[in-house]
């Protein structure tokens, strides 16, 4: 990779950040503006977009290789390492003024090495470390400037971010009074008619809860309510009873088709608040909530195939998807063997022995359990599990 040193001006960089921030508050979820606070809130902006630590250059003694010569000419190449600490793209920044004569040198990188080729008479060979140490030098004196207006630099994108958030806020302001001068209207609002919301009846449309970060956090984290997780997990119970009532509709199905059916159910009744899809797929088997991203419920379905199976598809699939901070993950068994109550048993033993499992919770259901895990890359991190099972009939053979 090439490094070319002062190629960008760093004013001309910050508008573009700019654009980028005033560009990136305007997507962000109007529920993120409800609950953060709003210097905060910039400030987390303002740090997605600004200029990170300028790099050293020429942090300790450069190192050469062997010189190489060519056959009848009277010059040599060297190859010479110039050490450096940091971000080694950064050194393409120049601040106010760049050097014309002698061009900006230009580098190839090699891991914390930046590598340049030589070319010197034989006879002036011993020269090349002054050389190379003026060049250091000279380098390093247009490092000074971006250095020095690194700060100003990002302070000047806080105050964009700030700006930006607090137009935001004014913009959702003003589009709820217009919404509810419009409510108090004559003009009634149409109910939604796009069949979604007959997959389960009754039902109304219910907005679907979910705990914005607390003001101290670093980044955007959400965490899934208890009585939100818990709904979630009535709904796609209400489901896989239709499932197991209408077995001549679903037994053709495998678990993929039944999972879309529960993605179906589910966007019917939980409203988005960024998009029409608060319940995403993901891959073959799992079913999520996503804000900013990031995981906030996951649920991966699967066909009952035995307890290796189930131990499989949780140490392989959910465990995998699960990031730090998730704390609410369920499994939803489907079975086709018959002896449903023994399929329930193994289940719940397969989940309460499996090695990071710390106890079953108090949680009644009928063919379903609760547990209390500890992460397998984090003891100290733990996260609830349940593990429901339904039971979907196969078609008797002809």
């Amino acid at each position: 990779m090439q490094i070319g040193f002062f190629q960008l001006s760093m004013h001309d960089v910050c508008q573009e950040k700019e654009r980028q921030i005033r560009a990136y508050v305007k997507q962000l979820p109007e529920g993120d503006f409800e609950s953060a606070d709003r210097e905060s809130l910039a400030e987390l902006v303002a740090a997605k977009f600004q200029f990170p630590d300028i790099p050293e250059f020429g942090t300790e003694a450069p190192e050469c290789d062997e010189p190489s010569f060519t056959q009848g000419s009277n010059k040599a190449s060297v190859a010479v390492y110039i050490p450096f600490k940091g971000d080694a793209s950064l050194f393409g920044l120049y601040n106010s003024t760049r050097p014309r004569s002698p061009p900006p040198p230009t580098y190839l990188l090699e891991g914390s090495m930046l590598k340049r080729i030589y070319t010197i008479e034989k006879s002036r060979i011993d020269t090349l470390a002054k050389e190379v140490e003026e060049e250091i030098k000279w380098v390093q004196q247009y490092i000074v400037p971006v250095r020095n207006g690194q700060p100003l630099f990002n302070t000047q994108l806080r105050e964009v971010a700030k700006e930006a958030v607090q137009h935001r806020i004014s913009e959702i302001g003003e589009n709820k009074l217009a919404a509810s001068r419009l409510s108090q209207s004559k003009l009634q609002l149409r109910k939604r008619q796009d069949g979604a919301e007959k997959v389960i009846v009754p039902v109304h449309t219910k907005p679907l809860k979910i705990i914005p970060p607390a003001k101290s956090d670093p980044v955007l984290e959400y965490v899934l309510g208890m009585a939100e997780y818990d709904d979630i997990l009535s709904t796609i119970s209400s489901m896989a009873k239709v499932m197991e009532r209408t077995p001549e509709v679903f037994a053709p199905m495998n678990e993929e088709p039944l999972r879309v059916v529960l993605l179906v159910a589910l966007n019917g009744i939980y409203e988005g608040q960024a998009t029409g899809e608060t319940f995403n797929g993901h891959g073959k088997t799992d079913i999520l909530i996503r804000r900013e991203d990031r995981n906030v419920f996951i649920a991966e379905c699967l066909m009952w195939k035995g307890p290796a199976y189930l131990q499989q598809k949780m140490d392989e699939q959910l465990f995998q998807y699960a990031m730090w901070r998730d704390s609410k993950l369920a499994l939803i068994v489907f079975n086709r063997d018959g002896n449903f109550s023994h399929v329930i048993d193994k289940m719940k033993a397969t989940v309460n022995g499996h090695p990071q499992c710390i106890k079953e919770l108090d949680w009644k259901h009928e063919s379903g359990a609760r547990y209390l895990f500890r992460r397998h890359d984090d003891s100290a991190r733990n996260f609830l599990l349940t593990a429901i099972a339904f039971d979907v009939p196969a078609l008797p053979q002809a």
